[in-house]
């Protein structure tokens, strides 16, 4: 065989087993314990709580190649900037000056409420006089309406965006206020501040970088079921979200707090 693979999962041995199979001349991974004889090129596997970007870094350095601090990157095209920009002007939204609630997440156990997604909006209007934009992906526009009806004036339904565009939205700044979901890695790789609400460990999956912040009520828990993963959903409340959502804010523009 030729060429490379990198298995960055960590804890599956169905992954494991494919690298194993694939015929790459070099087989790089950390892998589940028990399974280091599918690469010729081990990892060292670190224990405790370490953020899933430093685990992938983790791997890529046992190839000897030098490494620096993530930096997540997602591709933002001119027709993606276009879109945005028309859709903003339509709506009279200005950068820095709407914030994005994005309520959807791969799973619905692991979203935070809509109701309550609403009443963060609602907050927000009524502090600081600003838009509240709802944005949704794949099979959440039912959802994303939800919470924008709920709150009412000053609440816009974003439109029907790829990832590309969504990135767009996200990169106009502001504050994101999301689950732990694609949308929080956008965010992420578009430097946009978020908010980020989650059941799973924060030190492994939550949003990584200085200007985020987390609500996060996972504990020490390192497995869970959709029933785990709603309760602790449902345990996050709109007192403590709203909090640092006002606090984050009145940090990042105090010029637009009134």
């Amino acid at each position: 065989g030729s060429g490379a693979a990198v298995e960055c999962r960590g804890s599956s041995e169905r992954s494991a087993l494919i690298t194993f199979c694939c015929g790459a001349r070099w087989r790089i991974g950390a892998g589940p314990r028990g399974w280091e004889w599918a690469y010729n090129i081990a990892a060292p596997s670190q224990g405790g709580r370490r953020h899933e970007f430093l685990r992938h870094l983790d791997i890529i350095g046992a190839m000897d190649i030098p490494l620096m601090e993530p930096e997540p990157f997602v591709h933002i095209g001119p027709d993606h900037i276009d879109l945005v920009q028309a859709f903003c002007r339509e709506k009279k939204l200005t950068r820095s000056k709407f914030i994005i609630l994005h309520p959807g997440a791969s799973v619905l156990s692991k979203a935070w409420p809509a109701i309550r997604y609403a009443d963060i909006g609602k907050r927000f209007i009524n502090r600081f006089h600003l838009p509240v934009l709802v944005s949704w992906g794949a099979a959440e526009e039912s959802l994303a309406g939800e919470v924008v009806a709920s709150i009412g004036r000053g609440a816009i339904l974003g439109p029907r965006t790829t990832v590309g565009e969504l990135s767009a939205f996200l990169a106009l700044r502001g504050l994101c206020v999301c689950n732990y979901s694609g949308v929080m890695n956008i965010g992420m790789a578009v430097r946009t501040p978020l908010v980020a609400l989650g059941c799973t460990s924060a030190e492994d999956w939550g949003p990584y970088g200085e200007i985020h912040r987390t609500v996060n009520s996972a504990g020490n828990r390192d497995s869970y079921s959709d029933a785990d993963r709603r309760a602790m959903m449902d345990v996050i409340n709109v007192h403590d979200v709203w909090k640092i959502v006002e606090e984050r804010w009145s940090e990042l523009y105090p010029v637009q707090d009134v």
